[in-house]
């Protein structure tokens, strides 16, 4: 057994084995949040990464705000090239190249105030954040403004709860030496898989149409 252990890889290999394990953990998390809770995100693996990324930023605040300012610019920059009328894949890598450029802004100015930028930029999924924008866009167009900013705002709250529940070093040192623990993951996604019943978010939603009904009676 020990020839098969994750300890007798090379400390880079060990890096990506760590990484990959919190995955379906942060995707476990995002699924509670979604299903049981009922809080609106772009996408699954889009909160779970964004998650993941904040862990190997320098500090979660700098990771909200690069994460905020990359989308509102990138939303921008996308208003910008919806004028130009351009086909879905070449607007995307228009809309990548803009947000590199952007990054590469901000590592500029901020080492020239002394600060060390790629601390806090280097590791961003930039292929996620491109995404977003694209989502945020769409949203936008379908129902409003309003729903836009309310889906970014669940993602980011979902993206800190994941940062926050994976960033004790014992979460990572148990899935590292125990890595069957998958299984017990998968199981606990299973479950929220067969949920049926309501989400939190909906108790509220329900609550007023509840009180109705008291009042009238029994009817409605």
């Amino acid at each position: 057994w020990w020839r098969l252990s994750l300890y007798r890889l090379r400390p880079a290999e060990q890096h990506v084995v760590r990484f990959l394990l919190l995955l379906p953990l942060a995707a476990l998390i995002v699924s509670v949040f979604r299903t049981v809770i009922g809080v609106f995100t772009y996408g699954t693996f889009a909160p779970a990464l964004l998650g993941l990324a904040f862990l190997d930023l320098r500090g979660l605040h700098w990771g909200l705000v690069i994460f905020v300012a990359t989308v509102l610019v990138g939303w921008a920059m996308r208003h910008m090239l919806d004028r130009f009328h351009l086909l879905l894949v070449p607007r995307t890598a228009a809309l990548l190249t803009l947000i590199v450029s952007f990054l590469l802004i901000l590592i500029v100015l901020a080492g020239h105030y002394g600060i060390s930028g790629t601390l806090y930029i280097s590791l961003f999924p930039l292929v996620i954040l491109t995404h977003m924008v694209e989502r945020f866009w769409t949203v936008e167009v379908e129902d409003g403004a309003a729903a836009s900013f309310k889906t970014l705002l669940g993602t980011l709250l979902v993206a800190v709860a994941v940062s926050m529940a994976l960033s004790p070093a014992a979460v990572s040192q148990w899935m590292f030496r125990y890595p069957e623990t998958l299984g017990i993951v998968l199981a606990a996604e299973l479950l929220i898989g067969r949920y049926t019943g309501y989400r939190l978010t909906e108790l509220y939603r329900f609550d007023e149409l509840l009180r109705d009904e008291d009042r009238n009676g029994g009817t409605v």
